[in-house]
């Protein structure tokens, strides 16, 4: 039988012993109905009729207009005899109204009278008595009816309940069970049902599902594993070192040249990445330290490969997908690639190496110019008219401007090399301070400029190098100075905080745009709308200082206010 019928069956049965227990309760209910309309027509018209005909033979004697109201009530009486021995008691009332007739002044015949009238009176109150104990017992015997049907309906009720909900919730179960372990795809699915219903038959399907599944799982294994063969040959074939890390940090795959260059075993493929980093310095280096940091996504590794030093661009590729349609996106792996960059390192070495050269050997007669355009000027024997001295000092503004230049480009060829040496000792903040105004004073000066200097009452030692703090400072001084308008005004503050103390240079130059305030700080970076000299390297060259010595420089600005330029070093 199926569900559906089952159900109609159930509700059908329930449905019935609702009607069966309407029927009773309306039969009943019309029952007692009647039994009260009896009482209240037949025995309180008796008891009615007796209270007019005491009435009438109350007073002593009788006059016609009582006798007239006396007959009609007895008439009436007689007519409503339903108790048995009150048609007897009534013939009585009715001898001795004829008795009074014939003799109204006789006073004994009244009280006669009255006394038989009470008899009827008594006869219809104790049938009224005895009807409604009746109606009484009869409403007891329905409410044991309504309460006993009531408890066989609820027991009914409830038996219905647990035999449906055990009729459906077993093999729910059942197929859960099947379902989950065909989602966990294992298709080995055992479904014992025996039964003709709709679950018989979703069973049914569900096996045969269980069974196509299975046979399309073994036909595509097969395909699978080729793929992945040829995912493995392409890794494999691919020129450069490349591995691939699952999202639990597994180690999935690895060519031959990424083990040769790593110095690893074809064994370390599927083990944990964890246990390798303490044990190889080449994988602590790309992963920093700490296998969940993915912020370093380009860098560049010095490894010694075959006895030769090379250079490897390290690019890890973060791998985002869904593995189903349902799933959402997350991280699914990453793909490490080392890219050997020997030959370019080389190349750039090469052009590093020859520009120092050449900056070296350019410094040398741009000194000597500065020198003989020196002497020219103090030459008091050969004075010089005014065009000529003009002249000079052009030339002069002009050997110091490349004077200027060539110094930025060693530096800066210093820091590519990295042959930059950092040695951080106790200084005083003053004192550097009063060495970088005293170097850029004279530029000041020619430009009319005023710089206030704001200082603590008292400031601390810091550990820095103090040449290079000094150079980053007279950088960002004359920088101020260069941007600033004629007669305009530059402020210098230094301030304590957080165990560091904060350096912050503001001038009230055209202003900086916000979307530059970061390319500032990059090689040979210069603002589109500032058409002044140089090369574009100071402020690259300044932040290298700065956080070599552990501290941070950054800049604020606004369009035609001004800008500040702020760097922090270490308390000492």
């Amino acid at each position: 039988m199926s569900i559906k019928y089952k159900l109609l069956l159930g509700l059908g049965f329930l449905l019935c012993m609702i009607l069966l227990v309407g029927i009773i309760a309306i039969y009943d209910v019309s029952k007692m109905m009647r039994n009260t309309q009896r009482i209240i027509q037949d025995n309180y018209e008796s008891l009615n009729y007796c209270n007019q005909m005491l009435q009438s033979v109350n007073d002593y004697p009788i006059d016609s207009v009582q006798v007239s109201l006396f007959q009609q009530t007895l008439e009436k009486e007689k007519h409503n005899c339903t108790e048995p021995g009150e048609a007897q008691a009534v013939k009585t009332v009715d001898s001795l109204f004829q008795f009074i007739l014939a003799h109204p002044n006789q006073p004994s015949f009244y009280s006669q009278i009255r006394l038989a009238i009470n008899r009827v009176y008594e006869i219809n109150q104790l049938a009224i008595s005895r009807k409604y104990h009746f109606a009484q017992q009869e409403a007891r015997q329905i409410k044991f009816w309504f309460i006993s049907i009531f408890l066989l309906m609820l027991l009914l009720s409830i038996g219905f309940i647990f035999w449906f909900t055990h009729t459906i919730n077993k093999p729910f179960i059942q197929l859960q069970q099947a379902i989950r372990k065909i989602a966990n795809k294992d298709y080995n699915v055992n479904l014992s049902m025996h039964r003709k219903d709709e679950f018989g038959k979703l069973a049914f399907d569900i096996l045969y599902m269980a069974s196509r599944l299975k046979e399309y799982e073994n036909s595509n294994l097969a395909q699978i594993k080729t793929e992945k063969k040829r995912i493995e040959v392409l890794i494999q074939n691919f020129p450069d070192p490349l591995m691939v890390i699952d999202e639990n940090q597994y180690i999935v795959f690895a060519n031959d040249e990424a083990l040769r260059v790593l110095n690893l075993e074809k064994s370390i493929i599927g083990s944990k990445l964890e246990k390798l980093i303490p044990e190889n310095d080449i994988l602590r280096d790309i992963f920093n330290h700490n296998i969940s940091s993915c912020s370093v996504e380009n860098s560049v590794l010095n490894i010694c490969v075959d006895q030769k030093e090379s250079y490897f661009e390290v690019k890890r590729i973060k791998v985002k997908g869904k593995f189903t349609e349902d799933d959402d996106e997350s991280h699914m792996g990453e793909i490490i690639i080392l890219k050997d960059i020997t030959a370019y390192k080389k190349l750039d070495l090469a052009k590093t190496n020859f520009i120092a050269t050449i900056s070296h050997q350019l410094k040398t007669p741009v000194t000597s110019m500065l020198l003989s355009l020196k002497l020219m000027q103090e030459d008091r024997e050969h004075l010089l008219n005014e065009d000529q001295m003009t002249l000079v000092r052009g030339m002069q503004d002009d050997c110091q401007s490349m004077l200027n230049i060539l110094a930025e480009i060693l530096k800066f060829t210093q820091l590519e090399s990295g042959k930059i040496d950092v040695t951080l000792q106790r200084h005083s903040p003053p004192e550097i301070l009063k060495y970088a105004l005293h170097a850029v004073k004279l530029q000041a000066d020619q430009k009319h400029i005023d710089i206030d200097v704001q200082l603590p009452d008292q400031l601390p030692d810091i550990m820095c190098d103090g040449e290079k703090t000094a150079w980053v400072l007279i950088n960002l001084i004359s920088n101020a100075i260069r941007y600033s308008r004629e007669g305009s005004r530059i402020e210098i503050a230094l301030q304590e905080k957080n165990q560091e103390l904060i350096w912050k240079i503001t001038d009230q130059g055209p202003g900086i745009a916000k979307q530059y305030l970061e390319k500032i700080f990059q090689h040979y970076f210069r603002v589109p709308q500032l058409q002044q000299e140089g090369t574009g390297l100071g402020l690259a060259i300044s932040r290298e200082f700065i956080e070599a010595q552990g501290g941070k420089i950054w800049a604020e600005s606004e369009l035609g206010v001004g800008s500040t330029f702020y760097f922090s070093l270490k308390i000492a």
